[in-house]
This record gives C-alpha cells, structure tokens and sequence, in this order.
C-alpha cells in the first residue's frame, strides 16, 4: 500500500528550508493576514453596531457587510492559505520557493486591501470618483483575481514535479476551482459596464463566485495542507473517487443554479459533493487519531459535520425549517469561522507558533460564544424572550475572536524582534 502526506514527505524539515525564521515572507504573509482578519472582524463588529445604533459616516448596510465579507475572504483565508500551502510545497521539494512565489502571496494580500475601501463605501455599485462613476470595488476586486491567476501559475510551476498523492492532488483541485470561481467575478465586472443589468443576474454571479470559492477553494485548500501535514497513512482506493467526487459535485452544483439547470442536477450534484467531503474528512480524521493531534482531529470532525449537513439540508423540510428558523447567518459563520478559520490556525500555529498552541483552544471557545450569540436573532429562540439586548451580545461576542487573533499577530511580532532562544537537549 502507497502512502500520502506527512511531515516525513521529504527529509527536509521546514527549519531547514527557513519557513520558521522571523523574517520568512510566508510567515511575515500570514501575519499580514492575521491584521487582515482584524480588520475584517471589527468591520463585523460594526455590523452589529450599526445595526443598533446607526452606521457612522453615512455607510450603509449591505456594503458593510460586502466589505466584511470579501476582507475576510480576500485578506485573510485566501492568503493564509497561500502561506500554508507554500510552506507544504517547500517541504516536499526541499527547497526554498523563488521569490516570484512569495511576490504572488505579497500581491493578492495588497488587493485584498485594496478592495476593501470601495467594498466598504459602496458595494457592487458604482462609486463617484470626481465627475465620473467607476466600479471601483470590482476593479479591485479584478486586481485580486489577476494576483490569484499569478499565484495559482507560479504554484502549477514550482509543483509540476512532486508527486500527486492525494495531498497534491486536493490542493490542485483547490487551485482548480479558485480559477474557475474568478469566472463570476469577470461576470459580473463585465456588467458593471452594461447599460442595464439584471438584478437576478448579478445575484447569480455573485453566489456562484461566493460558493465556489468558499465550497470549492476553501474546503479542498483546507484538506490538502491537512493531510500534507498529518504523518504519513496507507492510502484506500476510495480516495481518488472521493476527492473526484468533491470537485464534479460542488462544480456541478455551482453551474446548475448559475444556468438554471433543473433542480435535480444541482441536488444530485451536492449529494456527490458531499459524499466525497465525508469520505476525506473522515480519512483526515483518522489519521489525526492515529497521529494523536488534538487539533487536527477536531478540524476533521467538524468537516465531517459540514458534510453531513449539507446532506441533511438537501432535504426540502429540512431546508424550509432552517430558513424559517433564520440560520443562514448562523450556518456561514460556523462554516467560516467553525472549520475554515479553526482549521487555518491550527495549522499555522504549528508551524509558525508551536509554544501558543494553546491559543487554538481559547479561539475555539471565542468562536463557539460568537456562533452561540447568534442563536437569540434566530427563530430558535423564543419571540417573548427577544430584544435589543441580543444584538448588543451579538456585538460584544465579535471581540474576544478578534483579541485572540491579534494576540497571535504580537506573537509573531514578537518572535520576529527578539531573538529566538535556543531549545535546550
């Protein structure tokens, strides 16, 4: 039986190829994400705020929430992914990656930054700048995917050589399908220009891109650096047609609503998708198990989560209940925050911070308070037993994520002042 994964991959260990060091670019990368995710938080923050007592400087809502939205996926998954997965890949090659690689990384997090300015004043519209009106927040936002088409060719350039076990493989997927999200992006930059554009139109491109790249890019972002990092396992026949499975379904899905194919196509497609995530989530799990990981093993259990929801929610009472119930807000930060953001961290602070590990689990306690806070602007909660007061704790639960966060970046700051004191034998 071959064999995939594992910090035993290569001899070279990440110390010897320098990712570890202070002043590495992918680790100065992810602190630059970590300020990102900050941002990107106190604007949430604002959120709520703004919804109970006004938004200051004449903001308005859903570009507020725009603005938050693409920070977080712009600034600070996306990036930080591109950190970890350069780090993977100089691992199994044994050598540093070209400066190109990390000019890439250093790219998408400026226009990521970039964005967030006309995201924040005006959404997907257009924004007056002098006597003309552009659409400003697209054209950042093109900038990004332009940095995404730089990284994800610099990545096929320096990988083309490792062998593609399934931790290569998922993470090719990955890159595959962040390609294939930036199409809605061109989309909808395209109509920006039009002298008329359907609202439902620009509503479809905006979910396909949104969910492809979260569904997509995320999830099998997330499980290649999990498995490039668990020890090395025997590798089952199922593995391939599970990951196939992962990318045709959540492809398949994606396209079905964009192109108004019939319902069954895209529910069949989210069965399959979902099927291949519980098959590699629960082989990551066991894997963490085998490797006594604490970490990874609770990111892998809570894909297995995703997956089985996403499989119950394809039920059609079972999907009414929760939009009766008001839960999407509740499903997508549990998602965002719950797997991706737990996950990205787990991961990063082994590498870059193993003496704050510990830092993991007050994150994981943070995130499930913020997650818990919104259950009382939910259906769940009884209508006699709500008021104002649930989005002032709604508000203040966003902060202790946010300190947790920060308290990460002044670790790596800190790190990269000070020397760093030898381990004693």
């Amino acid at each position: 039986m071959s064999s995939f994964s594992g910090d035993g991959a290569t001899a070279a260990g990440s110390d010897a190829l320098g990712s570890k060091e202070p002043g590495h670019p992918l680790r100065l990368a992810f602190l630059a994400s970590l300020a990102c995710f900050a941002l990107a938080a106190l604007t949430g923050s604002l959120l709520r705020y703004g919804l109970l007592h006004g938004f200051p400087w004449e903001l308005q809502y859903l570009n507020v929430r725009h603005a938050h939205t693409h920070l977080m996926y712009f600034g600070w998954v996306t990036p930080a992914l591109f950190a970890l997965i350069g780090v993977a890949v100089a691992r199994r090659l044994g050598r540093p990656l070209p400066l190109a690689f990390h000019a890439a990384v250093a790219a998408a997090l400026v226009g990521g930054l970039l964005a967030y300015p006309p995201f924040l004043m005006s959404g997907y519209q257009l924004t007056a700048v002098g006597d003309t009106r552009l659409p400003l927040s697209m054209m950042a936002a093109g900038l990004v995917v332009v940095c995404w088409y730089a990284w994800s060719a610099l990545y096929l350039l320096v990988s083309w050589r490792l062998p593609r076990d399934l931790a290569v493989l998922a993470l090719d997927a990955a890159v595959l399908t962040l390609l294939v999200s930036s199409s809605g992006a061109w989309g909808l930059a395209a109509l920006a220009f039009a002298p008329f554009a359907p609202p439902a139109t620009m509503d479809a491109l905006v979910r396909f891109y949104l969910d492809v790249f979260s569904q997509g890019w995320f999830v099998l972002a997330l499980l290649g650096v999990l498995f490039a990092a668990l020890p090395p396992f025997s590798r089952s026949r199922f593995d391939l047609p599970a990951l196939a499975a992962l990318f045709a379904g959540l492809l398949g899905a994606a396209f079905a609503e964009l192109l108004a194919w019939p319902h069954a196509v895209a529910q069949v497609s989210s069965l399959v998708a979902a099927g291949g995530l519980l098959l590699l989530a629960a082989r990551a799990a066991h894997g963490a198990w085998r490797a006594g990981r604490a970490q990874a093993m609770l990111v892998s259990s809570l894909l297995v989560l995703k997956a089985l929801l996403d499989v119950a929610l394809l039920s059609p009472a079972i999907a009414a209940w929760s939009e009766r119930m008001v839960l999407q807000v509740f499903l997508l930060h549990a998602f965002l925050l719950g797997v991706v953001t737990l996950g990205v961290m787990s991961l990063a602070l082994r590498e870059w911070l193993p003496r704050s590990r510990r830092l993991f689990w007050w994150l994981a306690l943070a995130v499930a308070a913020l997650l818990m806070s919104q259950l009382p602007l939910s259906g769940l909660w009884p209508a006699n037993l709500r008021g104002p007061w649930a989005l002032a704790v709604a508000f203040w639960a966003t902060l202790p994520v946010t300190a947790v966060m920060l308290v990460a970046a002044l670790r790596l700051i800190r790190g990269a002042l000070l020397p760093v004191r030898p381990t004693r034998p």
